[in-house]
Protein backbone atom coordinates (compact mmCIF):
# COMPACT_ATOMS: atom_id res chain seq x y z
CA UNK A 1 0.00 0.00 0.00
CA UNK A 2 1.46 3.29 -1.07
CA UNK A 3 1.69 5.92 1.59
CA UNK A 4 0.96 9.45 0.49
CA UNK A 5 3.41 12.02 1.77
CA UNK A 6 1.91 15.39 2.52
CA UNK A 7 3.97 18.51 2.91
CA UNK A 8 2.76 21.61 4.65
CA UNK A 9 3.20 24.77 2.64
CA UNK A 10 4.84 27.49 4.69
CA UNK A 11 4.23 30.92 3.26
CA UNK A 12 7.63 32.04 4.54
CA UNK A 13 9.24 29.62 2.10
CA UNK A 14 7.45 31.07 -0.90
CA UNK A 15 9.33 33.30 -3.35
CA UNK A 16 9.46 36.96 -2.36
CA UNK A 17 7.36 37.96 -5.38
CA UNK A 18 4.56 35.64 -4.24
CA UNK A 19 4.79 36.90 -0.67
CA UNK A 20 4.45 40.49 -1.87
CA UNK A 21 1.36 39.55 -3.86
CA UNK A 22 -0.16 37.95 -0.74
CA UNK A 23 0.56 41.02 1.37
CA UNK A 24 -0.97 43.31 -1.26
CA UNK A 25 -4.30 41.51 -0.74
CA UNK A 26 -4.44 42.44 2.97
CA UNK A 27 -6.36 45.36 4.36
CA UNK A 28 -4.81 47.85 6.78
CA UNK A 29 -5.69 46.00 10.00
CA UNK A 30 -4.62 42.59 8.64
CA UNK A 31 -1.38 44.09 7.39
CA UNK A 32 -0.59 45.56 10.82
CA UNK A 33 -1.23 42.17 12.43
CA UNK A 34 0.84 40.30 9.81
CA UNK A 35 3.77 42.68 10.32
CA UNK A 36 3.89 41.61 14.00
CA UNK A 37 3.92 37.87 13.24
CA UNK A 38 7.30 37.28 11.59
CA UNK A 39 10.42 39.41 10.94
CA UNK A 40 10.18 38.65 7.21
CA UNK A 41 6.60 39.92 7.05
CA UNK A 42 7.70 42.98 8.99
CA UNK A 43 10.46 43.56 6.44
CA UNK A 44 8.08 43.13 3.53
CA UNK A 45 5.74 45.71 5.08
CA UNK A 46 8.39 48.42 4.83
CA UNK A 47 7.15 51.74 6.26
CA UNK A 48 8.23 53.58 3.08
CA UNK A 49 7.13 50.87 0.67
CA UNK A 50 4.63 51.12 -2.16
CA UNK A 51 2.13 49.01 -0.23
CA UNK A 52 1.47 51.68 2.42
CA UNK A 53 1.36 54.37 -0.25
CA UNK A 54 -1.39 52.47 -2.07
CA UNK A 55 -3.37 52.26 1.18
CA UNK A 56 -3.02 56.02 1.72
CA UNK A 57 -4.15 56.63 -1.85
CA UNK A 58 -7.17 54.36 -1.33
CA UNK A 59 -8.17 56.36 1.76
CA UNK A 60 -8.86 59.31 -0.57
CA UNK A 61 -7.91 61.81 2.10
CA UNK A 62 -7.84 65.52 1.34
CA UNK A 63 -4.39 66.80 0.49
CA UNK A 64 -4.32 69.30 3.39
CA UNK A 65 -5.04 66.50 5.89
CA UNK A 66 -2.09 64.45 4.59
CA UNK A 67 0.17 67.51 4.73
CA UNK A 68 -1.00 68.32 8.27
CA UNK A 69 -0.35 64.71 9.24
CA UNK A 70 3.18 64.77 7.81
CA UNK A 71 4.02 68.00 9.64
CA UNK A 72 2.58 66.69 12.92
CA UNK A 73 4.42 63.34 12.79
CA UNK A 74 7.74 64.89 11.68
CA UNK A 75 7.63 67.39 14.54
CA UNK A 76 6.72 64.67 17.02
CA UNK A 77 9.64 62.50 15.89
CA UNK A 78 12.01 65.46 16.04
CA UNK A 79 10.87 66.33 19.58
CA UNK A 80 11.37 62.74 20.74
CA UNK A 81 15.05 62.85 19.60
CA UNK A 82 14.93 59.11 18.86
CA UNK A 83 15.41 59.47 15.12
CA UNK A 84 18.47 60.77 13.33
CA UNK A 85 16.39 61.89 10.36
CA UNK A 86 12.76 62.28 11.48
CA UNK A 87 10.60 61.52 8.46
CA UNK A 88 6.93 60.75 8.07
CA UNK A 89 6.42 57.40 6.32
CA UNK A 90 3.30 56.19 4.57
CA UNK A 91 2.87 53.69 7.38
CA UNK A 92 2.84 56.57 9.91
CA UNK A 93 0.06 58.25 7.94
CA UNK A 94 -1.97 55.03 7.85
CA UNK A 95 -1.64 54.48 11.60
CA UNK A 96 -2.40 58.13 12.34
CA UNK A 97 -5.80 57.88 10.67
CA UNK A 98 -6.32 54.32 11.93
CA UNK A 99 -6.32 55.61 15.53
CA UNK A 100 -8.47 58.70 14.81
CA UNK A 101 -12.00 59.43 13.64
CA UNK A 102 -12.91 62.87 12.36
CA UNK A 103 -16.38 64.35 12.77
CA UNK A 104 -17.50 63.22 9.32
CA UNK A 105 -16.47 59.63 10.16
CA UNK A 106 -18.66 59.46 13.30
CA UNK A 107 -22.12 57.98 13.52
CA UNK A 108 -24.30 60.90 14.64
CA UNK A 109 -28.03 60.49 15.17
CA UNK A 110 -30.08 63.33 13.64
CA UNK A 111 -27.24 64.54 11.45
CA UNK A 112 -29.42 66.36 8.90
CA UNK A 113 -28.18 69.97 8.84
CA UNK A 114 -30.96 70.96 11.24
CA UNK A 115 -30.20 69.24 14.57
CA UNK A 116 -26.57 68.35 13.81
CA UNK A 117 -24.47 69.63 10.94
CA UNK A 118 -20.92 69.33 9.66
CA UNK A 119 -19.25 72.73 9.35
CA UNK A 120 -15.77 73.83 8.30
CA UNK A 121 -13.30 74.76 11.04
CA UNK A 122 -9.85 76.12 10.25
CA UNK A 123 -8.57 75.33 13.76
CA UNK A 124 -9.38 71.63 13.31
CA UNK A 125 -6.73 69.25 12.05
CA UNK A 126 -9.37 67.68 9.78
CA UNK A 127 -10.78 71.02 8.67
CA UNK A 128 -14.33 70.12 9.76
CA UNK A 129 -16.32 69.58 12.95
CA UNK A 130 -19.79 68.43 14.00
CA UNK A 131 -21.87 71.19 15.59
CA UNK A 132 -25.00 70.53 17.66
CA UNK A 133 -27.82 73.01 17.19
CA UNK A 134 -30.46 71.36 19.36
CA UNK A 135 -31.50 67.76 20.00
CA UNK A 136 -33.25 65.62 22.62
CA UNK A 137 -31.72 62.23 21.72
CA UNK A 138 -27.94 62.65 21.86
CA UNK A 139 -25.99 59.79 20.30
CA UNK A 140 -22.49 60.14 18.83
CA UNK A 141 -20.45 56.97 18.37
CA UNK A 142 -17.87 55.14 16.31
CA UNK A 143 -16.12 51.76 16.31
CA UNK A 144 -12.40 51.11 16.36
CA UNK A 145 -10.45 47.96 15.48
CA UNK A 146 -7.00 48.31 17.06
CA UNK A 147 -4.58 45.85 15.38
CA UNK A 148 -1.44 46.71 17.38
CA UNK A 149 -0.95 45.48 20.94
CA UNK A 150 -0.38 48.13 23.58
CA UNK A 151 -1.95 50.46 26.13
CA UNK A 152 -4.05 53.33 24.78
CA UNK A 153 -5.77 56.42 26.17
CA UNK A 154 -9.12 57.26 24.56
CA UNK A 155 -9.78 60.97 24.03
CA UNK A 156 -12.75 63.01 22.85
CA UNK A 157 -11.80 66.36 21.35
CA UNK A 158 -14.82 68.57 22.08
CA UNK A 159 -15.79 72.16 22.77
CA UNK A 160 -18.61 73.61 24.86
CA UNK A 161 -19.96 76.90 23.55
CA UNK A 162 -21.18 79.72 25.75
CA UNK A 163 -24.53 78.71 27.29
CA UNK A 164 -24.14 75.02 26.38
CA UNK A 165 -26.63 72.59 27.96
CA UNK A 166 -25.83 68.87 27.73
CA UNK A 167 -27.30 67.40 30.98
CA UNK A 168 -24.56 64.90 31.89
CA UNK A 169 -24.27 62.62 28.84
CA UNK A 170 -23.00 59.08 29.38
CA UNK A 171 -19.52 58.34 28.06
CA UNK A 172 -19.60 54.65 27.07
CA UNK A 173 -16.95 52.11 26.06
CA UNK A 174 -18.29 48.73 24.96
CA UNK A 175 -16.75 45.65 23.35
CA UNK A 176 -16.71 41.89 23.79
CA UNK A 177 -14.94 42.14 27.16
CA UNK A 178 -15.64 45.77 28.12
CA UNK A 179 -18.93 47.38 29.09
CA UNK A 180 -18.40 50.50 31.21
CA UNK A 181 -19.81 54.01 31.28
CA UNK A 182 -19.86 57.16 33.41
CA UNK A 183 -21.83 60.44 33.32
CA UNK A 184 -19.90 63.56 32.34
CA UNK A 185 -20.86 65.73 35.31
CA UNK A 186 -22.68 69.02 34.81
CA UNK A 187 -20.33 71.04 37.02
CA UNK A 188 -17.37 69.83 34.93
CA UNK A 189 -18.58 71.08 31.55
CA UNK A 190 -20.10 74.23 33.05
CA UNK A 191 -16.62 75.19 34.25
CA UNK A 192 -15.19 74.39 30.81
CA UNK A 193 -17.66 76.36 28.72
CA UNK A 194 -16.18 78.90 26.30
CA UNK A 195 -12.63 77.68 27.04
CA UNK A 196 -11.89 76.45 23.55
CA UNK A 197 -11.12 72.97 22.31
CA UNK A 198 -10.23 70.38 24.92
CA UNK A 199 -9.22 66.73 25.11
CA UNK A 200 -11.35 64.71 27.53
CA UNK A 201 -9.82 61.35 28.41
CA UNK A 202 -12.53 58.76 28.98
CA UNK A 203 -10.64 55.45 29.12
CA UNK A 204 -7.31 53.67 29.34
CA UNK A 205 -7.49 50.35 27.51
CA UNK A 206 -5.04 47.47 27.31
CA UNK A 207 -5.27 45.99 23.80
CA UNK A 208 -3.68 42.57 23.37
CA UNK A 209 -1.63 42.97 26.55
CA UNK A 210 -2.31 42.13 30.16
CA UNK A 211 -3.78 44.90 32.24
CA UNK A 212 -1.40 46.06 35.00
CA UNK A 213 -2.18 44.46 38.36
CA UNK A 214 -2.34 47.84 40.05
CA UNK A 215 -5.05 48.89 37.58
CA UNK A 216 -7.04 45.66 37.76
CA UNK A 217 -7.19 45.85 41.56
CA UNK A 218 -8.56 49.37 41.55
CA UNK A 219 -11.97 50.72 40.66
CA UNK A 220 -12.76 50.89 36.91
CA UNK A 221 -13.52 54.61 37.32
CA UNK A 222 -10.52 56.85 37.93
CA UNK A 223 -9.75 60.55 38.07
CA UNK A 224 -8.56 62.00 34.76
CA UNK A 225 -7.40 65.39 33.54
CA UNK A 226 -9.02 67.55 30.90
CA UNK A 227 -6.39 68.95 28.54
CA UNK A 228 -6.39 71.99 26.29
CA UNK A 229 -5.17 71.97 22.69
CA UNK A 230 -1.55 72.17 23.86
CA UNK A 231 -2.16 69.09 26.02
CA UNK A 232 -1.86 71.11 29.22
CA UNK A 233 -4.29 70.28 32.07
CA UNK A 234 -7.15 72.73 32.57
CA UNK A 235 -9.43 70.64 34.80
CA UNK A 236 -10.27 67.22 36.19
CA UNK A 237 -13.19 64.84 35.97
CA UNK A 238 -14.01 61.64 37.79
CA UNK A 239 -14.82 58.84 35.42
CA UNK A 240 -11.93 57.52 33.31
CA UNK A 241 -12.59 53.85 32.59
CA UNK A 242 -10.22 50.90 32.38
CA UNK A 243 -10.53 47.70 30.43
CA UNK A 244 -8.74 44.94 28.56
CA UNK A 245 -9.52 43.68 25.07
CA UNK A 246 -8.01 41.48 22.37
CA UNK A 247 -6.35 42.71 19.19
CA UNK A 248 -8.65 43.76 16.34
CA UNK A 249 -11.83 43.36 18.39
CA UNK A 250 -14.51 45.99 17.71
CA UNK A 251 -14.49 48.68 20.41
CA UNK A 252 -17.41 51.09 20.42
CA UNK A 253 -16.85 54.60 21.81
CA UNK A 254 -20.08 56.48 22.45
CA UNK A 255 -21.55 59.67 23.93
CA UNK A 256 -25.21 59.07 24.73
CA UNK A 257 -28.13 60.76 26.49
CA UNK A 258 -31.84 59.99 26.07
CA UNK A 259 -33.18 62.46 28.62
CA UNK A 260 -36.16 64.48 27.45
CA UNK A 261 -34.56 67.91 27.77
CA UNK A 262 -33.09 69.73 24.77
CA UNK A 263 -29.33 69.80 24.43
CA UNK A 264 -27.29 72.36 22.55
CA UNK A 265 -23.93 74.10 22.40
CA UNK A 266 -21.71 71.02 21.86
CA UNK A 267 -19.11 70.71 19.10
CA UNK A 268 -17.19 67.51 18.33
CA UNK A 269 -13.89 67.45 16.45
CA UNK A 270 -12.66 63.86 16.72
CA UNK A 271 -12.10 60.72 18.80
CA UNK A 272 -8.64 59.23 19.06
CA UNK A 273 -6.66 56.38 20.60
CA UNK A 274 -3.28 57.61 21.86
CA UNK A 275 -0.55 55.00 22.60
CA UNK A 276 0.81 55.16 26.15
CA UNK A 277 4.48 54.61 26.95
CA UNK A 278 4.01 52.37 29.99
CA UNK A 279 7.74 52.22 30.66
CA UNK A 280 7.81 55.91 31.64
CA UNK A 281 4.32 56.43 33.05
CA UNK A 282 2.96 55.16 36.31
CA UNK A 283 -0.59 53.73 36.33
CA UNK A 284 -3.27 56.14 37.44
CA UNK A 285 -4.67 55.55 40.89
CA UNK A 286 -8.28 55.33 41.86
CA UNK A 287 -9.93 57.61 44.36
CA UNK A 288 -10.03 54.86 46.95
CA UNK A 289 -6.38 54.16 46.49
CA UNK A 290 -5.60 57.86 46.75
CA UNK A 291 -7.50 58.01 50.06
CA UNK A 292 -5.60 54.97 51.30
CA UNK A 293 -2.40 56.58 50.13
CA UNK A 294 -3.31 59.73 52.05
CA UNK A 295 -3.80 57.63 55.17
CA UNK A 296 -0.55 55.84 54.50
CA UNK A 297 1.12 59.21 53.99
CA UNK A 298 -0.19 60.47 57.32
CA UNK A 299 1.14 57.33 59.01
CA UNK A 300 4.41 57.67 57.19
CA UNK A 301 4.57 61.32 58.24
CA UNK A 302 4.24 60.25 61.89
CA UNK A 303 6.92 57.65 61.36
CA UNK A 304 9.05 60.25 59.61
CA UNK A 305 8.54 62.69 62.50
CA UNK A 306 9.63 59.98 64.95
CA UNK A 307 12.58 59.10 62.79
CA UNK A 308 13.38 62.79 62.43
CA UNK A 309 13.34 63.15 66.22
CA UNK A 310 15.64 60.18 66.49
CA UNK A 311 17.74 61.68 63.73
CA UNK A 312 17.85 65.00 65.56
CA UNK A 313 19.00 63.21 68.69
CA UNK A 314 21.61 61.38 66.68
CA UNK A 315 22.67 64.57 64.98
CA UNK A 316 22.86 66.41 68.30
CA UNK A 317 24.96 63.62 69.81
CA UNK A 318 27.21 63.55 66.77
CA UNK A 319 27.53 67.36 66.86
CA UNK A 320 28.45 67.14 70.55
CA UNK A 321 31.14 64.59 69.70
CA UNK A 322 32.43 66.82 66.93
CA UNK A 323 32.45 69.78 69.31
CA UNK A 324 34.41 67.80 71.90
CA UNK A 325 36.89 66.72 69.25
CA UNK A 326 37.20 70.31 68.09
CA UNK A 327 37.77 71.50 71.63
CA UNK A 328 40.41 68.82 72.11
CA UNK A 329 42.28 69.83 68.98
CA UNK A 330 41.86 73.46 69.94
CA UNK A 331 43.40 72.82 73.34
CA UNK A 332 46.26 70.90 71.75
CA UNK A 333 46.84 73.73 69.28
CA UNK A 334 46.84 76.31 72.03
CA UNK A 335 49.27 74.22 74.09
CA UNK A 336 51.58 73.77 71.12
CA UNK A 337 51.50 77.47 70.26
CA UNK A 338 52.07 78.34 73.94
CA UNK A 339 54.99 75.94 74.09
CA UNK A 340 56.57 77.38 70.97
CA UNK A 341 55.93 80.87 72.25
CA UNK A 342 57.54 80.11 75.62
CA UNK A 343 60.56 78.60 73.90
CA UNK A 344 60.87 81.68 71.72
CA UNK A 345 60.73 83.97 74.75
CA UNK A 346 63.36 81.87 76.54
CA UNK A 347 65.57 82.10 73.44
CA UNK A 348 65.29 85.86 73.35
CA UNK A 349 66.14 86.08 77.06
CA UNK A 350 69.25 83.95 76.54
CA UNK A 351 70.41 86.21 73.70
CA UNK A 352 69.96 89.29 75.87
CA UNK A 353 71.94 87.72 78.74
CA UNK A 354 74.78 86.81 76.37
CA UNK A 355 74.91 90.39 75.08
CA UNK A 356 75.01 91.78 78.67
CA UNK A 357 77.89 89.47 79.60
CA UNK A 358 79.87 90.59 76.55
CA UNK A 359 79.34 94.25 77.44
CA UNK A 360 80.53 93.70 81.03
CA UNK A 361 83.69 92.03 79.81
Amino acid sequence: MDTETTTTLNIINLPSEVQEKVIECLDLNSLCIAAQVHPLWHELASPFGKLWKDIVDNMKLPTYQIENCKAFITKKKADSKKFREPKCSYKDICLFFLFRRSASMLNITWLNDYYWKIISESASFFGEIASLSSVCWLDVNTTFHIPIAGVYDVFWKIRFMEGAQINEPNMIISSRHIDVSFPFKRDIYENLRAKGWMYVKVARLSIGVQQPESSSRSSPHLIAQVLNEKRNPIGKHYGIMQGQEDIDEPIKVQMFSDSGDWKHGLQVDSIEFVPVDTSNTEPEQSQKESNNNNNDKSDSKDEKSDSEDEGDEGQSSSSQDQQQIGNLFGNIGRRVSHLFGRNARNGRKKKKNVKKKKKKK
